[in-house]
């Protein structure tokens, strides 16, 4: 036999013993299966630093949201539900969310689901994200949303520019006839316990951001963003700390102006009677009316910045009063800083509850600060507006009258006030 037929004969055996070879050689196809797996496996792998960063992300979006759902509820008890979706945008993205690049922000006022669905003090909000899928593309072809959902409510008596501080009478703030008052920026509050502590009578109209009493309220016209709270814990006294400053002499003894005149601060025995027709400017610092009023009299006009007035008697007796009379113009406003900041009338605590204080101005003016009388009634049937909310009515009763008017559109953001109850927020949902 020839050679090349000899190695043809032995070519199928050396064929089969080759495939047997790489049948038994498992090092390539080791390789061919870790070739087909890897990408499984850093899909995986990208899959869990995903679900890892979603995670992460959905927690600070839910504490972003819990954050802006307390600022959200405290502002509508504040402001009355002014620019609320404004304010949680900001908190949003103080916390470090991207509101521009959110699928969804809904700011629900009062909740539209949930367990406190329709209750006015609450405030739901709820965001919604596309999450980055930076490995996990391989097995996802859209990206996550993310959705995050908080509400809160308000606890306190919400923040007040009337109070009344008598513990036990009827009436203690009480609107009568055709009174109207349009506080939307503030509150109403009462420390009297009597079921009427809070009443209204005749066509009287309220609406006001809260209304809160330890007592009782009674009668119709009431309407609030956050409610009517009955049965409350009385309010601290806000400016109970202040006394009347030591004082002797008297820069002027029974004064009486006509014409124009600018007035210095110091001891007026026997009050200032402004007479119609006056126009006075008070210059900076602190008046003292002893044993006298302070008497804006029909068509007279009176201004003044940084004044505090403040009424008592070096003898103990015929302590004076503010009274201001229709037609007059009052343009006052409270010092900054300093024993008195934000008191711009201050009546002494030892004046009979039998010296009221009467209010009874008109639409040109203006009071910036507390009018604070803790032991006499003031009575208010004036027709004022007070366009930056600053004004706070503090006393033993506080009535409003007749056809009288007072409008606070807007929330006081002068700290030199001092706060008129507590507000604070918690997470109910």
């Amino acid at each position: 036999m020839r050679p090349s037929e000899a190695n043809a004969s032995k070519s199928p055996h050396r064929i089969v013993r080759c495939l047997g070879t790489l049948a038994r050689d498992s090092r390539g196809a080791s390789v061919i299966a870790f070739a087909l797996a890897l990408p499984v496996m850093i899909g995986l792998s990208g899959l869990s630093i995903d679900a890892a960063s979603w995670y992460n992300g959905k927690r600070q979006l839910q504490s972003a949201t819990d954050y802006a759902a307390l600022a959200g509820a405290v502002d509508r008890s504040a402001s009355g539900g002014g620019a609320i979706s404004a304010h949680v945008s900001a908190v949003l993205a103080r916390n470090g969310v991207d509101v521009s690049a959110l699928d969804q922000l809904t700011v629900n006022t009062p909740p539209a689901t949930g367990a406190h669905a329709g209750d006015p003090d609450a405030v739901e909000v709820i965001a919604t994200e596309r999450v980055s899928i930076i490995f996990s593309g391989i097995f996802i072809q859209d990206a996550p949303i993310v959705r995050t959902r908080a509400v809160a409510t308000i606890t306190g008596a919400g923040l007040s520019c009337v109070l009344a501080l008598n513990a036990s009478v009827s009436n203690a703030v009480s609107f009568g006839g055709a009174s109207i008052a349009n506080l939307s920026g503030c509150g109403i509050a009462s420390n009297s316990s009597h079921n009427r502590s809070i009443a209204t009578t005749g066509a009287a109209n309220i609406n006001a951001t809260s209304v809160y009493s330890a007592g009782g309220v009674f009668g119709n016209g009431f309407s609030t963003t956050t409610g009517i709270k009955t049965d409350q814990e009385p309010l601290a006294d806000p400016y109970g700390d202040i006394e009347v400053p030591a004082f002797s002499g008297c820069a002027q003894n029974n004064l009486a102006i006509s014409g124009t005149a600018k007035l210095n601060p110091g001891v007026y025995c026997g009050g200032i009677a402004f007479n119609s027709g006056s126009n006075v400017w008070l210059n900076p610092g602190v008046y003292i009316m002893d044993r006298g009023s302070f008497d804006a009299t029909s068509n007279s006009t009176i201004r003044g910045n940084d004044v505090t007035i403040i009424f008592t008697s070096s003898t103990g007796t015929n302590y004076g009063t503010f009274a201001g009379h229709g037609g007059a113009t009052l343009e006052l406003s409270a010092p900054s800083d300093g024993s008195f900041a934000g008191v711009l009338m201050f009546g002494d605590r030892n004046v009979p509850a039998s010296v009221g204080v009467s209010i009874n101005g008109n639409q040109h003016s203006r009071f910036h600060g507390a009018l604070y009388f803790p032991s006499q009634p003031i009575n208010y049937s004036g027709n004022f507006t007070f366009p930056g909310g600053c004004i706070q009515l503090i006393a033993n009763t506080v009535t409003f009258a007749g056809s009288s008017s007072i409008t606070v559109p807007s929330r006081c953001t002068d700290d030199s006030l001092r706060t008129i109850g507590t507000l604070s927020a918690v997470l109910v949902e």
